[in-house]
């Protein structure tokens, strides 16, 4: 008699195909589903795992069987789950056959042993990383496998530049407690040795953080404008901010046209536009939390107290640091 594995139960009930009975339980036809999903034989593997990973498995089909390895898990574990759910697989496909041809019947306890070693093995190569969790630690112990910690932080030293001579660099910042939610911005004016010519902070009520940035930019600029600061530097922390000085589409359309009339302003200036790291720009940062607690639009010609130690860190030169995660993918 030949023999077939279905793939599809709805074939069976139309009579279009003819399958056996599952050679692992006896019990049930042996279509695909049934036999690597379902069977009471390779549920022992999927309880197994189930137990070992502390979550419960999604066995309706194979996509949701293997979706589960994108489940927050680290890297490394990603490929040890793959490298089981394969193993598994494979293992209960070799006891089919096993016992439809040679007749020999599985025995699970020493079969487990066999699929360990094989994961094991697996796992052995990944490249990947471990999160810092006591679950991921002891899942790879359980295994033998030795744990591959994240790679350090890189740190990189950055330091606040001084604008060129006759220029005045303003530094911006926007701040939003929500996503919309209560919004503020600020910004910093210093010539070209760190010498304080002013500074500002606004409280714009609901809106979202790029909108704080853009109204930053917006009261740098009128400042400049309205003290005869032509040759402006205006620097941010936001690579959206970035984005809107050449694609006008970016801008909230509350602030569309007033962001167009201020961008024909700047054209009769020296200006300068450029990205800094959220380290550099500390100044501009304490000056944006600050409009949190003022009423509208507040202008400081005396160094505000919450922005002293920065200022004075910028000014003498003192470097901020900055950790970067170095993050590997593999595919």
């Amino acid at each position: 008699m030949h023999h077939v594995i279905a793939t599809d139960d709805n074939l069976i009930k139309r009579g279009l195909t003819i399958v056996s009975c599952c050679s692992l339980c006896g019990s049930s036809y042996e279509i695909v589903t049934h036999l690597f999903l379902r069977c009471p034989f390779i549920m022992q593997y999927w309880k197994w795992l189930s137990s070992l990973l502390g979550m419960p498995l999604d066995l309706s089909n194979f996509d949701s069987l293997l979706g589960m390895c994108n489940k927050g898990w680290s890297p490394q574990l990603h490929d040890l789950i793959i490298a089981a759910i394969v193993n598994i697989l494979w293992k209960v496909w070799k006891c089919r056959n096993n016992v439809r041809f040679n007749d020999i019947y599985p025995y699970f306890s020493r079969d487990m042993i066999y699929v360990k070693s094989l994961i094991h093995q697996a796992a052995h190569y990944s490249k990947g990383h471990m999160y810092s969790s006591i679950k991921e630690f002891s899942i790879l112990k359980h295994f033998g496998v030795d744990c591959q910690p994240p790679p350090p932080p890189s740190i990189k030293q950055v330091n606040w530049i001084m604008p060129p001579s006759f220029w005045v660099k303003c530094n911006t910042d926007g701040a939003s407690r929500g996503s919309p939610g209560i919004s503020s911005c600020g910004g910093i004016f210093r010539d070209h040795i760190g010498t304080f010519l002013g500074a500002f902070s606004a409280n714009i009520g609901v809106a979202t953080s790029l909108y704080g940035e853009i109204c930053a930019a917006i009261y740098a600029i009128e400042f400049a404008s309205a003290k005869g600061w032509t040759r402006l530097w205006l620097e941010c922390d936001s690579i959206l901010l970035v984005q809107v000085f050449t694609d006008v589409n970016v801008v909230p359309w509350k602030l569309k046209v007033k962001w167009k009339n201020y961008l024909h302003i700047i054209r009769n200036f020296h200006f300068r536009f450029s990205h800094i790291y959220r380290e550099e720009n500390t100044c501009a940062d304490r000056l944006a939390n600050a409009g949190f607690f003022v009423d509208g639009l507040v202008w400081w010609d005396q160094l505000s107290s919450c922005s002293r130690e920065n200022f004075f860190r910028d000014r003498v030169g003192l470097s901020n640091y900055r950790f970067l995660l170095i993050l590997f993918w593999w595919v």
